[in-house]
């Protein structure tokens, strides 16, 4: 009789321990789902607000002095301020940039250790696996904006947010 309590025990533990790890999986499945529409929605905003005009509303005193006394020199309008970019730095000497992303285009530069190149939000979505030296890096390609103003794409292991060096050889 001991015996089939024993085991009655340790299916009902079984099944408990079960039930438990099924509402667990659903309870992450669903706080995955909600991050993963978190980070879509985050990538929408950031995309409906990189505008590249800014608009500046004059102000009501500029108006009233102008509307006032039409003799008066217009204050100077405002420029709109320069675009800011994410820096990041090359940590590979001789960092290729190119045309497009991937080996097969065209060299439009080649940078030295520690440049700083502006990054200009895009990333490819796949990976592309390359041999550098000793070490073998799978990272995507990178668009940034050199120094001279040329836009173009890097290899994402060939650059960082800080300056550091890869030692490749």
């Amino acid at each position: 009789m001991k015996e089939s309590k024993k085991t009655t025990l340790v299916k009902i533990e079984f099944f408990l321990f079960g039930i438990l790890l099924l509402i667990f999986m659903i309870w992450m499945s669903r706080r995955c789902s909600r991050t993963q529409l978190e980070y879509e929605a985050a990538a929408k905003l950031a995309e409906e607000t990189a505008d590249d005009s800014i608009y500046i509303k004059p102000s009501a005193t500029a108006e009233l002095s102008t509307k006032a006394d039409s003799t008066k020199p217009r204050p100077a309008t405002a420029q709109a301020a320069p675009e800011k970019r994410t820096t990041l730095f090359v940590c590979i000497e001789g960092l290729n940039m190119r045309s497009g992303p991937g080996l097969r285009y065209t060299l439009l530069e080649r940078f030295p250790l520690h440049t700083e190149l502006g990054f200009m939000g895009e990333v490819t979505p796949t990976i592309d696996t390359i041999k550098l030296g000793k070490i073998t890096a799978a990272e995507p390609w990178v668009k940034v904006r050199s120094p001279k103003g040329r836009d173009g794409w890097v290899f994402g292991a060939g650059v960082r947010y800080y300056k550091h060096q890869i030692e490749i050889e």
